[in-house]
């Protein structure tokens, strides 16, 4: 049950260009059971001097014999311009029974490319998992990611497509490198609800399908789904996510 991974996604809309909805993600990440968090590999960025906090949680109900636990990932992130976010989020993972794993979750970002007028963009980030606590022996990882994303603004639907590669991959599960897809389209006509599905490829922590529908309410915004591990026992289970940008 330690080997696997959550990313669960936050959305945000460009507030400039309501029509558009822009897909502004956060990845939150925990190292716990595979969870896949915050679709999330969106390659945009918070602008310069912009800030978000968030709080995600996941629970997976089982008999006593399999363990049921519940998972919680608060942290935050800020934009640092030049393309560039930067964040920290801290990883909460309690079973049952038997002992959970705690662990710091450091993320930087790069939105290498963009062109407004295509909907295109294009970018980078890292990821760490540092154990800080629980269960003992586990090495700090890190992964690498590739992405590219397309929005079209008189739909509001959202496309993204990228590749993954881990460091450290032993300590992040079986598979070493992957596939990402994401997909988001607008609900409503003011783009506040939208529904979304994020893949991540391969039987590690963070090896997920997640599907859900986020909607904003003001400088909130709140996103209800379902995750399904790749490797699916112990791993499957309803996840919340809250954010805030002022």
């Amino acid at each position: 049950m330690l080997s696997r991974f959550r990313q669960l996604r936050v959305f945000r809309a460009d507030r400039h260009r309501p029509a558009s909805r822009l897909v502004v993600t956060l990845t939150l990440l925990a190292a716990v059971a595979p969870l896949g968090a915050q679709a999330g590999y969106d390659p945009d960025v918070l602008p310069r001097g912009r800030w978000a906090l968030g709080l995600d949680t996941q629970a997976h109900r089982a008999s006593p014999a399999e363990a049921s636990w519940v998972w919680a990932l608060p942290g935050g992130s800020i934009g640092l311009g030049q393309g560039v976010e930067a964040g920290l989020r801290v990883s909460l993972f309690e079973p049952r029974t038997g002992e959970g794993t705690h662990d710091l979750l450091p993320q930087l970002r790069w939105r290498a490319w963009a062109d407004s007028a295509r909907g295109l963009r294009a970018g980078l980030r890292v990821t760490g998992v540092v154990p800080i606590g629980g269960v003992a022996g586990r090495r700090t990882a890190a992964y690498l990611t590739a992405t590219g994303a397309w929005t079209a603004a008189a739909t509001g639907t959202s496309l993204t497509l990228g590749a993954w590669q881990g460091v450290q991959p032993a300590a992040l599960g079986e598979a070493r490198c992957g596939a990402i897809v994401e997909a988001a389209q607008a609900l409503t006509r003011d783009g506040r609800t939208q529904l979304s599905a994020s893949w991540f490829s391969g039987r590690t922590l963070f090896g997920y399908l997640t599907v859900g529908v986020a909607r904003d309410i003001g400088a909130h915004t709140l996103f209800v789904g379902w995750a399904h591990g790749n490797d699916p026992r112990f791993n499957t289970g309803p996840t919340i996510s809250w954010s805030w940008m002022p």
